[in-house]
This record gives structure tokens, sequence and C-alpha cells, in this order.
């Protein structure tokens, strides 16, 4: 039987994930909305170079946590001015959400535009 418009329209209510992340330990992870899939790729297209490689890979780690690490009520934990901040902390643990994010989020090869191969090995099955 097919699923109602409330049925589906109640689906994305479920919005956010719980992520352990070593070294810092459990993050909550918000899967985004269409408005916020387009936010992404409005920054994405930004940052791409002609040759379609990524002209700054760092902020775009710092942004995706920026944009996907949430309070366990969905609430955003960091706000836009944050990216320099988040920029300073270890790129190992952003790295971690960074790969889960695109994961939860169906971020393809394609959507990020990443020139680093072995990303994509490691978040795409073979």
């Amino acid at each position: 039987m097919a699923l109602t418009r409330a049925e589906i329209l109640a689906s994305g209510k479920n919005l956010v994930v719980p992520l352990n992340v070593p070294p810092i330990g459990e993050v909550h992870l918000l899967r985004w909305t269409g408005t916020q899939r387009a936010e992404w790729d409005a920054f994405v297209q930004n940052i791409t170079n002609d040759n379609g490689t990524i002209s700054k890979p760092a902020e775009m780690r710092a942004t995706a946590v920026q944009m996907g690490v949430c309070n366990p009520d969905g609430t955003l934990m960091f706000k836009p001015q944050d990216v320099d901040e988040l920029l300073k902390q270890p790129a190992d643990w952003q790295e971690v959400v960074f790969v889960a994010l695109c994961a939860l989020n169906k971020l393809t090869k394609f959507d990020a535009r990443m020139s680093a191969q072995d990303f994509f090995t490691r978040i795409q099955p073979s």
C-alpha cells in the first residue's frame, strides 16, 4: 500500500543521527532538508575551480561540520561565523564527521567535486 501525504511529510521528523567520533566522543549529525542541501550545493559551487577541483578543501570540511553537527534536538551547534574557529581544530575528527555527513546526506563524488579520490572509496562500496 502506498504512503499517504501525511505519512511522507511525517517521515522527515527524524533528522538527527548520533555518531561516535574518536577522539572527541559522540556528536549528533543532521540529515539535511532540501533547503539545507541547496545551501551546501551553492557553497560547493562557489569554491569549485574551473577544472572541477575544490579550492578550499579545509574550509569545505569545516563548513560541513558547521552545517551538520547539531544538538540532540536538531538545532545547529555552530553558526556560520564559527567556521574560522573550526578551521583551527584538529582535522582528524572533522574528516570523520565530513565523511559521515556525505554518506548520511547522499553526497556523491559529483556533488562534492572532490579531487582526493581516496575520500570516495571510503564512503562508497567498491
